[in-house]
């Protein structure tokens, strides 16, 4: 029978390979567009024409609110925005604009709509004042702020509308969104956002233009005495510290004004105050937010005192492994922190002569793996954690190489955070090109690196590889995590022999309530990151799928469902392309023929 499937089988990985190679060709020559993708996926007139029909079904109805600031320049802008609002297919809603200027009534197309209010300050009149008064009057459930020019797609409302049927109490819906470009209908750069991603916030605040409860705004207003308009990034940060319930709906939604959105100096840094702000009320003592290269945010704070066991199994492969330690010894000089190295049966002699030497340093010490030719990735991990004295366990592979003297402290502050389970570091290639930043459930099949292959200042439609954010998983390579939770999850599991654990222990800790973290500012060479894990056990396959499979079926929450699969570098999803868990499930058939 087995005879008969092989054909097939191959066909299969042919088939898939071929359908790789094409999107790589596509991406590189540029024969996949935005604009094709649009075509292909967004919603036809047609459909849209029905929502308005569907909308008779929904037993909540919930009122959006529009809260738009006007100056005199932007007239043209503010018609291209309420024309677009009138568009909506659901129709509950209504739109409070805020302005000092009187040619706010020159706009005559908002004459005789009752859904909008204008109120119309005084020059002595506090904007601050204003906008929170029309924040407390808006008669709504949820509110949205808009800059004149920006368009919400005609669907917004309803698909907001309806994630919140069936008693659905989200206190914050959000979408993705792209920019509007100078031509007649022309959109340009996507961002394909993840489910919450606390961490990304850091990064970028992705939910400016999101649907916020309205109450909640009013409570944080009170409390705060924040402007609705000046101070909103800063109450978006403090919403999401309140908010039970945070949703994401994977769909272009809201289309930015390019000229609007391009943030100064002074944006910036106000975003650093704001994130400041925000990590104190975490209980972190004396952030930082400081912008550094290509206008990126990184945060910092006082490194907790503690004691960091670095464990390294190892098996001769010498040269690696002095420039690993080598390199730990160079960078991490001021720090706390012992290294364990689990030789599991290391045969030559320039090795063994190595080890009697570097352990005459008092915080270095050899365990020996006695495992014969059985030897388990994960046991050794385990050894080596169970013969350590840290509070902090930073698990690192035997060919990677420290790049600079901020990678402790950077693994560390982040481990030490009680929200935080484990912390993974951008992993590069010789060639100084991403090996890891992060893991995706389903990407590949299993899981794979996101990002593999791209230079590191990348940025494309899911955001920057420079971006702190959350992931299902990152790698084993470099990952460091507090004792306490370690021992809690049980270590790694001992039935894998060799891949995919560090997977399921990233997915463990998950479980068990706390957040994977990447940070992009703990950067280390990985030399043998391209051929590493060539030989995959099939056992592995067999006990990952059982592990994975749901995730894979539903969808890796920290991955947008518009982006392929098929490949490691965030592109758009081609029509007709191989649910994950199909391949999934034709990859573990293979290992069974």
């Amino acid at each position: 029978m087995n005879a008969y499937r092989k054909p097939d089988n191959l066909r299969w990985k042919l088939k898939t390979a071929a359908f790789k190679k094409m999107i790589c060709l596509q991406d590189r020559f540029g024969l996949y567009s935005y604009h094709r993708w649009i075509d292909e996926n967004e919603l036809s007139s047609k459909h849209l024409a029905k929502q308005s029909f569907q909308v008779k079904t929904f037993k909540n109805k919930p009122v959006f609110v529009f809260l738009i600031p006007f100056d005199e320049e932007s007239h043209d802008d503010l018609i291209y925005t309420y024309r677009a609002i009138k568009e909506q297919t659901y129709s509950y809603w209504n739109v409070h604009i805020i302005s000092k200027s009187t040619h706010i009534y020159e706009v005559a197309e908002l004459e005789g709509d009752t859904r909008v209010n204008i109120q119309l300050l005084t020059p002595d009149t506090e904007v601050n004042q204003a906008t929170v008064a029309a924040t407390e009057s808006a008669k709504g459930d949820y509110l949205i702020v808009a800059k004149p020019g920006d368009v919400p797609a005609p669907n917004l409302l309803f698909e907001a509308a309806e994630s919140l049927q069936n008693n659905s109490k989200h206190d914050i819906v959000y979408y993705d969104e792209d920019y509007l470009g100078t031509g007649e209908g022309e959109r340009l750069e996507p961002f394909f956002k993840p489910d919450w991603s606390p961490e990304l916030m850091i990064s970028i605040n992705y939910l400016i233009h999101a649907a916020f409860r309205i109450d909640l705004f009013v409570e944080i207003i009170h409390q705060t005495g924040s402007d609705p308009i000046r101070g909103y990034g800063d109450l978006t940060f403090r919403a999401t510290e309140s908010a039970s319930k945070i949703h994401h709906i994977p769909e272009v939604l809201y289309h930015k004004r390019t000229r609007y959105e391009i943030p100064s100096q002074a944006d910036l840094l106000t975003h650093c105050r704001n994130v400041e702000g925000h990590l104190t009320r975490q209980g972190i003592s004396d952030p930082r937010a400081n912008l550094v290269k290509d206008n990126h945010v990184r945060v910092s704070w006082p490194v907790p005192k503690v004691t960091v066991s670095i464990i390294i199994p190892t098996k001769d492969n010498l040269e690696y492994l002095q420039t690993c330690i080598r390199s730990i010894l160079q960078f991490t000089k001021s720090a706390t922190y012992e290294i364990i190295l689990i030789d599991s049966g290391s045969q030559e002699e320039q090795t063994h002569k190595y080890y009697a030497e570097i352990t005459k340093k008092s915080n270095i010490q050899l365990i020996s793996y006695n495992c014969g030719d059985n030897f388990n990735f994960n046991t050794a991990l385990n050894l080596g954690a169970s013969h350590s004295q840290g509070e902090i366990l930073l698990f690192l592979n035997n060919d990677t190489e420290i790049l600079d003297s901020e990678w402790f402290d950077e693994m560390v502050r982040w481990a030490a955070r009680p929200e935080v389970g484990i912390v993974g570091a951008k992993l590069l290639y010789p060639n100084h090109t991403i090996q890891q930043a992060g893991i995706v459930i389903g990407m590949e099949g299993h899981a794979s690196h996101v990002f593999a292959g791209i230079e590191e200042g990348y940025q494309g439609p899911f955001g920057s590889v420079s971006w702190y954010r959350n992931y299902s998983a990152v790698t084993g390579a470099c990952m460091a995590i507090r004792r306490q939770v370690f021992e809690q999850v049980g270590g790694f599991d001992e039935d894998y022999t060799l891949v995919f654990s560090d997977v399921q222990f990233c997915l463990q800790v998950i479980e068990a309530g706390y957040r994977v973290v990447y940070t992009p500012y703990a950067r280390l060479i990985h030399h043998e990151g391209q051929s590493r894990f060539s030989y995959i056990p099939d056992k592995d396959i067999q006990l990952a799928y059982s592990h994975f499979k749901h995730i894979v079926k539903k969808g890796d929450p920290y991955y947008n469902p518009n982006l392929s699969h098929a490949v490691r570098i965030p592109t758009f999803k081609r029509k007709n392309e191989e649910v994950p868990l199909e391949r999934l499930e034709k990859i573990v058939s293979d290992t069974n023929n």
